[in-house]
């Protein structure tokens, strides 16, 4: 099972109703049962310690770093851009303990970024576990665990398959019944698929790099011809790899500068 029946439970619990009371209080009640459980707390309160986290967070305990950011984003007050600023503070073993909440309690895709940044730190097994359950189970939740494996090595059964090295034109292989086959095959998909990957690939330079490519070469060469500068920036892929799927372009504006001086000369002259 994939959600954990735990102390974040989102059961909801009755609003305290009164809107008045200050800072310390809150965070009085926000701990009371031991761990932070803002489930009895208004909008308005929560933005106020929300705030106030913002402001203290250096001073906090490592306990109430952890616990609050949770809770921030199991209510909504943090965005995965907010969250993934306060993850990368925390120590590694938090760290490790926030990934795992949000795959176990929170609708992980809408945290994408900041589980990512959590990833390494995540104790081995249960990564494995974690990957294991998404591919066999919860397949809509490929995207967390893109950077972290070749998607297409993967059946939609969730089994390993033996999927060859592509070339970075897209497969045109028989089979077609894998997790990214399935998982991304519309437009939309497509393009979340490579921003996660670039977006990655640009917070963690030169990790993960085999399955960043393979993920990436899977793709349609038509939807990567937008990003190849940035594919080229954050050096996913080489000269010749970039150039192949330029080159049949004729709309790209600047598929010219993936060419040799004689490759222009020899285009313009075609």
């Amino acid at each position: 099972m994939r959600k954990s029946k735990n102390q974040f439970s989102s059961e909801t619990t009755p609003e305290i109703e009164d809107d008045n009371l200050d800072l310390k209080n809150l965070i009085a009640i926000a701990q009371e049962s031991g761990h932070v459980d803002l489930r009895s707390i208004s909008r308005d309160q929560i933005a106020l310690l929300a705030d106030w986290y913002r402001s203290d967070f250096e001073f906090l305990a490592k306990n109430e770093k952890t616990e609050f950011l949770e809770q921030f984003m199991m209510t909504g007050e943090f965005s995965d851009s907010e969250s993934i600023q306060y993850v990368r503070q925390i120590d590694p073993e938090a760290r490790g303990e926030v990934g795992t909440f949000i795959y176990r309690v929170l609708d992980g895709v809408k945290f994408t970024k900041t589980f990512h940044e959590c990833w390494d730190n995540i104790d081995y097994s249960e990564r494995s576990k974690i990957i294991k359950e998404i591919v066999s189970d919860h397949q809509e939740l490929a995207l967390m665990i893109a950077p972290f494996t070749v998607l297409s090595r993967w059946s939609k059964e969730g089994e390993l398959i033996s999927v060859p090295i592509g070339s970075y034109l897209a497969s045109k292989r028989a089979d077609s019944s894998n997790l990214q086959k399935e998982q991304f095959s519309d437009f939309d998909k497509n393009i979340e698929l490579i921003e996660v990957m670039l977006e990655y690939a640009k917070r963690h330079p030169g990790e993960r790099q085999e399955s960043i490519k393979n993920n990436l070469s899977h793709i349609e060469p038509e939807l990567l011809i937008p990003y190849l500068d940035r594919i080229e920036d954050l050096d996913i892929l080489d000269h010749d790899q970039i150039k192949a799927i330029a080159s049949p372009s004729k709309n790209y504006l600047s598929v010219d500068k993936f060419l040799t001086a004689q490759e222009c000369e020899e285009k313009n002259q075609s």
